[in-house]
């Protein structure tokens, strides 16, 4: 078996981002209300042809929230409608209960450690398990890779 003798290193940082709000309990992201990750807004954020690695998550509530779960799943670049090209990542990014205040910080950021490796052509989703009031924003820190 051949082995790659080229180093990889990081090309080009990307911070795709979104927000989760309302509930999907599927648990292999074929139906109910999925959010991609995206860059600019509206566009799903797409792995390069070289690939790329997933650093961390970060997660900010954007005010009052009941207590709820993340999932973070992965796409083959097909249709998410088949539960064949998606698989969950992860079924653990607890999400405490937040109380908006102007006086005081909310103190619930999350951040959830990867450094996972993504192939080429791949995206990313995420489903909340409850649906909340005021949402949590989410960015995702990837470090896109060239040989």
């Amino acid at each position: 078996m051949a082995s790659n003798t080229s180093p990889v290193f990081g090309r080009t940082p990307k911070t795709p981002y979104t927000t989760i709000l309302t509930a999907n309990t599927t648990k292999d992201g074929t139906a109910g209300t999925l959010y991609p990750l995206q860059t600019g807004g509206s566009t799903d954020y797409t792995v390069p042809a070289d690939g790329a690695i997933l650093r961390q998550l970060r997660l900010a509530p954007l005010g009052t929230n009941i207590a709820s779960v993340a999932r973070l799943f992965i796409n083959n670049g097909s249709a998410t409608g088949t539960a064949a090209n998606n698989r969950m990542v992860t079924n653990g990014i607890s999400l405490p209960a937040t109380t908006n205040s102007e006086t005081a910080g909310l103190n619930a950021d999350i951040l959830v450690p990867f450094d996972m490796k993504l192939e080429a052509g791949h995206k990313l989703f995420l489903t909340i398990g409850t649906t909340v009031a005021s949402g949590w924003a989410v960015i995702a820190e990837i470090e896109e890779l060239t040989a």
